[in-house]
Order: structure tokens, then sequence, then C-alpha cells
């Protein structure tokens, strides 16, 4: 059942040039300052929201839009506002899912929102399928999650479409939840394609549970991500607590972190958590980590590491060790397991 608030319920046109200022909105599913339900539409452009109030005790809860389908999003700002509800809940949309890489969403901005919800939170949307992101800016703001995939733009991404041109900057993103996990500076939880010039700066991002990291907290499918930058980064969790990545498999390129990573239980690294490259081979579960730098702090009870620390099997480095190569560490580590400490991976019988 769903119980959608906002100015208009269903969007099957073109949306452009409001303002939606001063306004509070209750409800329980699909609910947002301005459209609850955007299905194959001609597009949404040119909107500003400004002291906005959005609560539900439901699903799909965004800013401006609860609900996109199949269609652009452009040039949308978002400000002194605060969203609330339950599962997929974003600052400007709540759940965004399209079909081609035409079909994105570019040029959003928020500033000063407070968000909160319990799983796939994020400051600009709580979670995208088949949607790219180009161009999004969030400051100065709160995220928190009860759940999982909690993000400082994105809780979750499920496709195969990239992610571009994403800043972070003095934000608060945290998973407050008995375990909550996933918790990401840029996003909580990826599946997509490519991420490449991301931004994340000035930023805590922290969990009770598993798998924290400065920029992505979960990557959950070996693709590409490059050329992106975190700095003066406080990035904490329980475990699986990385600067760039908390947990998951990557082929990570040209990368830099300035963070304070600490897990309280096991496994912090100045790059990658804990690295899952079971199987990994020449085709399949291949990860990598080329021409990236940390500089910072780790601090965890064991398996710290400087770039990595854990690996669910040692590492692959193949016939010339084209998978990694060229990486630069300057940290102090601190860790309670002196067996399972190195300025490369803490837990490892190959040292890269």
């Amino acid at each position: 059942m769903y119980k959608r608030q906002g100015i208009i319920g269903e969007n099957y046109g073109y949306i452009s040039n409001i303002e939606v200022l001063e306004t509070k909105v209750t409800g329980i599913n699909r609910v947002a300052s301005l459209v609850c339900n955007s299905d194959n539409a001609k597009g949404i452009e040119n909107i500003i929201g400004e002291k906005i109030t959005v609560t539900a005790t439901g699903d799909y809860v965004g800013g401006i839009v609860a609900y996109v389908y199949n269609h652009l999003c452009y040039n949308i700002q978002i400000k002194d506002s605060t969203i609330e509800g339950n599962n997929n809940i974003g600052g400007v949309f709540g759940y965004a899912k399209g079909k081609s890489e035409e079909k994105n969403i570019q040029n959003i901005s928020a500033n000063n929102i407070k968000v909160t919800g319990n799983s796939n939170v994020g400051g600009i949307t709580g979670q995208t399928r088949d949607y790219g992101m180009q161009f999004a800016n969030i400051y100065n703001s709160e995220i928190y999650g009860t759940g999982e995939n909690i993000g400082g733009a994105i809780g979750q991404k499920l496709d195969w479409s990239d992610v571009k041109s994403i800043s972070v900057k003095e934000c608060n993103i945290e998973g407050i939840g008995i375990d909550s996990r996933n918790v990401g500076g840029a996003i909580g939880n990826d599946e997509s394609n490519q991420i490449a010039n991301i931004y994340v700066c000035n930023t805590t991002i922290k969990s009770t549970g598993n798998d924290v990291g400065g920029l992505i907290g979960r990557k959950s499918y070996h693709s590409r991500v490059e050329l992106s930058v975190g700095y003066n980064l406080s990035v904490s969790g329980s475990g699986d607590v990385g600067g760039l990545i908390g947990s998951g498999n990557a082929k990570i390129q040209k990368c830099y972190i300035n963070a304070n990573v600490k897990a309280s239980i096991n496994a912090a690294g100045g790059l990658i958590g804990n690295l899952t490259n079971i199987e990994m081979n020449d085709i399949n579960n291949t990860s990598e980590l080329n021409e990236s730098y940390f500089v910072g702090k780790v601090i965890g009870e064991k398996n710290v590491g400087g770039q990595i620390g854990n690996i669910e099997e040692d590492i692959y480095i193949g016939k010339n060790n084209y998978y990694y190569y060229s990486n630069y560490v300057q940290a102090d580590l601190i860790c309670n397991d002196n067996a399972t400490i190195s300025l490369g991976i803490g837990l490892s019988l190959i040292h890269i």
C-alpha cells in the first residue's frame, strides 16, 4: 500500500523551474516535497528546495522526489532541510532507476541537510539502479542509518552504470544501529561499473559494524575505482575499515587518501580494510592496486596494513606483478598483534 504525499503525486511529463520553500510533508511510502512518483517522464530539471521537512514512516522518501524511473534529472538543489524515513531515503531522491547511461542524474547539490533512515540511506539518493550519476555535490550535511548501505552521496548503487565527479565535503556519515555496515564517505555499497573523480574531504565516516570506507563502504563488484581522493578523513568501525574501501574487490588506480583509520576489532587498512580476493586469477575476481598513495594513521587490534588490512587469500600477482605496483605509504601504524602489522598488508605471506 502506498500513501503518497507531495505537491505532485504522479509525473509522466516535464517539470522545470520550480522552487519549493519552507514546506513540511508527512506520509508513509513514496513521500517527497515535490514529486512522489516520476515514471518514464520527460524530465525534471531546474528545481530549488529550501527549508524542507519530509517525514515518513515507510520507504522511498526523498527531499525533492521519492521515486524516479527512467528519465533525466538535472540541475536540482536542496539546502537547510531534513528528510526522514525507513528504507531508500535520500536527500534529493529516495530511489532512482533507469534504462540507459543517458537517463541519469546530473548537476545535483545538497547543502546543510540531515538525512535519517534505516537501510539504503544517502545524501543525494538512497538507492540507484541502472542510473548513472555525474556532477553531484553535498556539503555540511549529516547522514545517519540504523541498518546497512549508508553513504554520503549514495546509499546503495546496484547496476552497470558509472558514478563520476562526486564531491562530499564537511559531512558526518554514521551507521548508528547495533551492527550497521556498508558505510562510505561517498557510497555505502557499490556494484557499479566505474567510480571516478570522487572527492571526499573534511568528513567523518563511522559505524558500529563492519565494512566502513573513506569513499566506499563495500565494493561488491571488481570494477574500476580511479582518480579519486579522500582528504582529512576520520574513518572508524568495528572491522574491515579502509581509508578508500572498507571491504571488497576492485581495480584501483591513481587514488590518494589522507585519513585516520581505526578498526576496534579487526582489519584496518590505509586503502582497503579487507580484500575479498578468493579464487582470484587473470579472469575471475581480479583486483588491482596501482599508483595509489596513503598518508595518515591506521589503528587496529590485529591485521593492520598501510595498504591493506586483511586478505582472504594470499595475493595473486601473475607472471609480472601486473596487478599490484607503484603504491606508496606514509603512515603511523598501531596494532596489538605484532605478527599482523605491515606497511603493505597486515595479514599476508607476500607483501606488496
